[in-house]
């Protein structure tokens, strides 16, 4: 793709507005977040709780953010987007007092009726970062996101949109709305990476990849899916290594627009969506980036390409 050939165009305005109210409210969330939910979030497994300084844990989070994902599912790029903050199921609460902090999140009823809510997974970091995802769902995505949400059957059994129009859709060639789907995987399924179990969807209706999402991600019959429908439903351009000898040829990619931060006064990069890929993809990862950057610019944002 040429640079040159990339014409500036506008977002349909029914979308922009959900974007800004998801944005505000992702960003209102984290700073709202308590400091022991932002400092389990922000520790990575290995690391010491309580080796970052508070200004790093929210540095941190920051570049965490979904709102550049969410913009490219808006905008059509990415098929889906999964809402999650991994699982650290060896790591516990230091003390009874911050365990009992997570009823300060969510009211005690919505706490009470919580899947995962038991007197031994109170004590889990995997299960306190469930707690958080699920608020962020409800704080942010599901009232930002809410106008463009097809109900899900969750109650019903699990049947594959197949050749059929996908589930919500009125018909028509132009729709006024993308019109986007929101569930949880609640059966265990698993990547060669990731245990997907518990993860928020969200996927684009009006998209192509509507049955190899329903099908991959969300049929309970499922219990693997592999890096490549991965990496398809997801828009990423990269893959991961296949062989030893591709391991040395791994790095990571990222999208980033260059913000001044509190405290310094040279602007650094923070991070709005990343990927793995191999060093043999550049033509891949360029197209790619090019396609990103044009959305970006439509919303006043323009992201640096970080290898």
């Amino acid at each position: 793709m040429d640079v040159g050939d990339m014409r500036n165009t506008q977002p349909p305005q029914s979308v922009v507005p959900a974007f800004k109210d998801y944005r505000q409210r992702e960003w209102t969330w984290l700073d709202t977040l308590s400091n022991d939910f932002a400092t389990y979030l922000a520790t990575e497994p290995g690391e010491p709780l309580g080796s970052l300084a508070p200004a790093d844990i929210r540095h941190r989070l920051r570049d965490v953010l979904y709102y550049g994902e969410v913009w490219a599912l808006l905008r059509g790029l990415k098929p889906c987007v999964l809402f999650w903050f991994g699982r650290d199921d060896d790591i516990r609460w230091p003390s009874p007092r911050t365990a009992g902090s997570v009823a300060s999140l969510v009211t005690v009823d919505w706490l009470a009726d919580h899947p995962h809510y038991s007197q031994s997974g109170a004590q889990s970091r995997t299960w306190v970062k469930q707690v958080v995802l699920d608020d962020f769902i409800q704080r942010v995505v599901r009232p930002a996101l809410g106008p463009l949400l097809v109900p899900y059957p969750q109650n019903e059994p699990f049947t594959a949109s197949g050749d059929q129009t996908p589930r919500g859709l009125t018909g028509g060639t132009n729709p006024p709305l993308v019109r986007l789907g929101l569930t949880q995987i609640l059966h265990p399924l698993t990547s060669p990476e990731m245990e997907l179990q518990f993860t928020y969807i969200c996927y684009n209706l009006d998209g192509p990849m509507v049955p190899l999402i329903e099908r991959a991600l969300l049929d309970p019959q499922n219990s693997t899916v592999s890096e490549a429908i991965l990496q398809t439903v997801l828009d990423y351009p990269g893959s991961l290594p296949t062989s030893a000898t591709q391991y040395p040829l791994v790095m990571e990619v990222s999208y980033c627009v260059m913000e001044t931060r509190l405290g310094s006064a040279t602007p650094k990069p923070r991070c709005l969506l990343s990927y793995c890929a191999l060093q043999t993809q550049m033509t891949e990862i360029r197209d790619h980036f090019y396609r990103y950057r044009q959305i970006f610019q439509e919303i006043g944002l323009d992201i640096r390409l970080l290898l």
